[in-house]
Formats: structure tokens, C-alpha cells, sequence
């Protein structure tokens, strides 16, 4: 059972190995890393292992400068379990030693801590954030909104009184290009910088959405006009929010609150078992975080683990690789700077 860097050529049965696999996730799929590296210098370096013509394992890796990053972690065949271990051996062999950093992360829609936890055996450290997931199985929208938060259910009412009316499962190039005006406006309103004009259209359109059929694009209208938007991504029976946007004039209407709630009924009405918010920076310094950790924590999902797994060359390098408290604090002094200057002017 050789192991080798796939192809284009690979594409294809690599991700039918992905879908057919009851462990298989969304951030397994061969251009997921799209998604966190659009705008970068990056090689894709995807490792299969298959045995005559058929595939037992596939493990997707990013080497991002010194970083070399896996989403997902290796994906084995059931009974081929051995080959998580011969992947992990293989990078050793032929990447280690040219590297600050190996990262095993979970992405999109959480693996099971214990999926992972086997990594501990290679010398991998655990980095534990908290990511929120409502449950949706077996239970009726009266029931979830019930255990929605007073505030947010107010705020869904208010959208509703004022008449905000949302269009559900845009999915066409136009419309993704749409909502990354959406999101370069509301970016530069935060301060924020915003991804690339064709990071939508290339990604989430042609790839997620039109590609492999595992996004949707929900838009709130004000007055006909379009002022928030949510992409949701969806594997089997999950679902998650992968990317929101809102225009900060119109936040009076609660637009995110009645999008949410539209994509949450809709997930229970098509069966899903859950839909995950993403991470939530509980005790981040910075108020943005804060602030869209409250928001998803309104939601009444459970707060989980989201474990990432870090094998760094030196002492040096995991000093390095900690300083985001610093990072943290270059964002919002330059947030602040950049408001103070433009007085948070969009154009």
C-alpha cells in the first residue's frame, strides 16, 4: 500500500472516497483548503494511499511557507486504521525537517475529539477552542425557538414587524458576487480586511456551492434591497455557518437574527441533526470577538471542544507560533487608528 502526493487526476475518486466514507468530513474534500487560503501563496500537497485502483486513505495538507496545515487530519478505509499512522510517518520522512510547524485543525464541521486524540502518541500538543452547536435532531422549531434567548427572540420578531424578507438558497454567480460586496463594505466598517472580490465567486460559488453542492447563500432585504447575507455549509446531515455579512446602517432591522432563524428552520425541515455556529472567542480581549461569540451563544446550541493539534520543530517555534495576544492587540489598535482617521467611511 504505496503513499504519494495526489493529482488533479485523483480528484475525482478522491472525493467520491470522501462522501462514501461514514467519517468523512467537508473539510476533507480535495479544494476545501480554497476556502482558508484563497488569497495566499500556497502549495497543495494532498497524500493518498491506494492499492491497485482504489484509494484506502486520503490525508489533505496545505504547507503554507514553513506551516504545514491538515483540515480534517488523515481519512482510512474501515479495518485500515494503520494508515492514519503511515501518513503521519510519511510527513515526518519527507516534510519535517523543513518545517516551523505541522497543524492538524478542525474545520467547518467538528470532528470528534476523540477521532483525533491519537496524535498525543507522535508528540502532537492539544489547542482547545470552543465552538457552539445547536442540536436539531428530533425537535420541532416551536421547541428551538423556545429555547432561543429572550433578546434574540425579540430581535426575530422586530425583523419580522418591520417587514425584513429573506430570500433563501441563492446560489447563483451573481448572487455570490453580491454578497461579496456585502462583505467588503461591512469589512471596511469593522475595520477589517476584506477577502479578495473573487474569493466568493471563486470559492464559495464554483467550488462549494456549484462544484460540490455543499453550500447555500441566504440574503435579508430591507425595502428590496439586499443588506445581509449568510453562506451555509452542509455535509451529509450537518450543517454549519460558514461566512455572514451585514451592512452596519441597517443592524436596526435584526437581518441576522431572521436569517439564522430562516436557515434553522429550514435544517429541521430537511432532517438535518445540527447546525454549528463556529468558533467563540468567550474570553477574547477583542470586543468583535466578544461580541459574535454572544451572538451564537444566543442561539441556545451547546459550547464544545474544538481541539487542533500542533507539531513544532523547536521550543522556539511554539513560542513563535503563541503569540496571539499580541496579534490580538495589533488588531485592535489598528481598528481603532483606522476609525479614528476615516471615521469608519466605506468608500
Amino acid at each position: 500500500m504505496n503513499i504519494r502526493v495526489a493529482s488533479k487526476d485523483d480528484v475525482q475518486e478522491w472525493d467520491s472516497f470522501v462522501f462514501s466514507n461514514n467519517k468523512g468530513h467537508i473539510c476533507h474534500l480535495y479544494y476545501y483548503y480554497l476556502t482558508k487560503f484563497y488569497d495566499k501563496n500556497v502549495q497543495l500537497i494532498n497524500l493518498l494511499s491506494r492499492k491497485g485502483d482504489k484509494i484506502f486513505g486520503i490525508m489533505p495538507l496545505i504547507l503554507d511557507g514553513n506551516r504545514l496545515i491538515s483540515f480534517g487530519g488523515p481519512l482510512v478505509a474501515e479495518g485500515y486504521e494503520y494508515l492514519q499512522y503511515e501518513f503521519i510517518k510519511y510527513v515526518y520522512k519527507n516534510f519535517l525537517t523543513k518545517l516551523r510547524v505541522f497543524i492538524i485543525k478542525q474545520s467547518g464541521l467538528t470532528i470528534p475529539n476523540n477521532d483525533l486524540e491519537w496524535l498525543k502518541k507522535y508528540g502532537f500538543n492539544p489547542e482547545v477552542n470552543k465552538t457552539t452547536i445547536l442540536r436539531l435532531c428530533e425537535r420541532s422549531t416551536e421547541d428551538i425557538f423556545k429555547g432561543l434567548n429572550k433578546k434574540n427572540r425579540n430581535a426575530i420578531r422586530k425583523a419580522i414587524k418591520h417587514g425584513v424578507k429573506i430570500e433563501k438558497k441563492c446560489n447563483s454567480v451573481e448572487d455570490f458576487n453580491y454578497f461579496g460586496k456585502i462583505h467588503k463594505i461591512a469589512n471596511i466598517q469593522k475595520g477589517r480586511k476584506p477577502y479578495q472580490s473573487n474569493y466568493w465567486k471563486d470559492v464559495w460559488y464554483r467550488i462549494m456551492a456549484n462544484y460540490y453542492g455543499v453550500a447555500d447563500l441566504y440574503f435579508a432585504n430591507v425595502d428590496g434591497k439586499r443588506v445581509a447575507g449568510v453562506i451555509v455549509g452542509r455535509f451529509g446531515k450537518k450543517a454549519f455557518y460558514a461566512a455572514g455579512s451585514f451592512l452596519r446602517e441597517y443592524g436596526k432591522f435584526q437581518p441576522n437574527n431572521l436569517i439564522h432563524w430562516e436557515v434553522i428552520q429550514d435544517l429541521v425541515n430537511d432532517k438535518f441533526e445540527l447546525y454549528e455556529f463556529g468558533d467563540v472567542g468567550i474570553n477574547s480581549p477583542d470586543p468583535q470577538v466578544k461580541g459574535i461569540a454572544k451572538f451564537k451563544l444566543s442561539w441556545g446550541g451547546e459550547i464544545y471542544d474544538k481541539v487542533s493539534y500542533y507539531k513544532h520543530s523547536s521550543i522556539l517555534s511554539r513560542i513563535l507560533d503563541n503569540m496571539d495576544g499580541l496579534k490580538v492587540a495589533y488588531r485592535i489598535i489598528y481598528r481603532k487608528i483606522r476609525n479614528k482617521i476615516t471615521g469608519g467611511n466605506t468608500k
